[in-house]
């Protein structure tokens, strides 16, 4: 029974992921959320109705409110384009 709570509340992550990006907030700041309210929020699965999911996700709220700090990221667009050349020419040697 403790899935189908689950499955609800992973249905309203991905609708809550969903409206983050109707706000322009960037989705992948969302998703690294979300990836966190489900490893240690959801995971557990031991939620016995919706009522109890509610409870958990906003006490996990209130938490984080406070501990949160800003994603510092270091992978720069110069990084990403590295990267991806040397995929490229990985996938050219491998094809050749």
């Amino acid at each position: 029974m403790a899935h189908r709570y689950l499955r609800v509340a992973t249905a309203s992550v991905a609708l809550l992921v969903s409206a983050c990006a109707a706000k322009h907030v960037p989705v992948p700041h969302a998703q690294i959320f979300f990836s966190i309210v489900q490893r240690k929020v959801l995971t557990p699965n031991d939620c016995t109705d919706l009522a109890a999911v509610e409870a958990r996700l906003l006490d996990f709220q209130r938490r984080y409110e406070g501990l949160a700090k800003p994603f510092e990221w270091k992978f720069t667009r110069a990084d990403l384009a590295r990267l991806m050349a040397r995929l490229e020419e990985k996938a050219l040697a491998a094809a050749a």
